[in-house]
């Protein structure tokens, strides 16, 4: 647990002893919900746990969210009154990943059957962020571009993906997005060579909530990450 001036951080709490991937983390205000994916002999399993204000678990033991085979990257975000859970589910042998939503309850049971979003080839890394009921997703496909998606309250998607800069030259990849004051925040990083770029950019949040950039909100920060922070 991380006190909110980042000082005094308490001892780190064992919430599962497996080959987890990833954790993602969402708090309802009271509680938080912890996601990951479960490595057990061919399978890749997306499991969650609950935790109190304090850090202790609630749940005696973690519990399965989504079955495999292979669920991995997922990402969580809170809507209000309910969390809402993306991930991204790997088909091997067809060389694809489907990018997939699911609501779950603040005990961290599915509400409803997971929503398929988007069938991509190789990249995802889908990520969340939610606000006044709805969602936005974002993730990159192979070409390192970046799409999105939006949910509607009841889990169903509300405005169907599409390519969120398509005038960008650059790969775009390392999504982050947030709420902000007037819909979304999402930041990237491009793939131009020797120094790495950060962009970010303010996603309106109006009517159907079209994942549009406001007008005039791309801005170039010259964040000049060296190489190494790609690894």
């Amino acid at each position: 647990i991380i006190p909110e001036d980042g000082r005094n951080v308490r001892s780190g709490v064992e919430i599962a002893r497996s080959e987890g991937v990833r954790p993602a983390v969402a708090s309802d205000g009271d509680a938080f919900l912890v996601a990951w994916s479960q490595a057990s002999p061919g399978t890749l399993t997306l499991m969650g746990r609950r935790l109190g204000a304090d850090g202790a678990p609630i749940d005696a033991s973690p519990f399965v969210i989504a079955a495999g085979p292979t669920s991995t990257d997922p990402d969580l975000a809170f809507d209000g009154t309910s969390y809402r859970l993306v991930w991204q589910l790997d088909d091997g042998d067809q060389g694809t990943r489907e990018v997939r939503t699911l609501r779950l309850s603040p005990n961290g049971k599915p509400i409803g059957a997971p929503v398929t979003l988007a069938s991509v080839r190789v990249s995802a890394s889908p990520r969340i962020a939610c606000a006044q009921g709805r969602c936005a997703v974002v993730w990159h496909d192979v070409g390192n571009q970046t799409w999105g998606a939006s949910l509607a309250a009841d889990g169903s998607i509300e405005s169907a993906p599409a390519l969120m800069f398509p005038d960008q030259p650059f790969p775009q990849y390392r999504h982050a997005i947030s709420t902000a004051p007037s819909g979304y925040r999402l930041a990237w990083i491009d793939g131009r060579a020797p120094q790495m770029h950060g962009y970010t950019s303010l996603l309106a949040l109006e009517g159907p909530l079209a994942l549009v950039p406001a007008t005039g909100a791309v801005s170039y920060t010259h964040l000049t990450l060296p190489t190494s922070a790609l690894v």
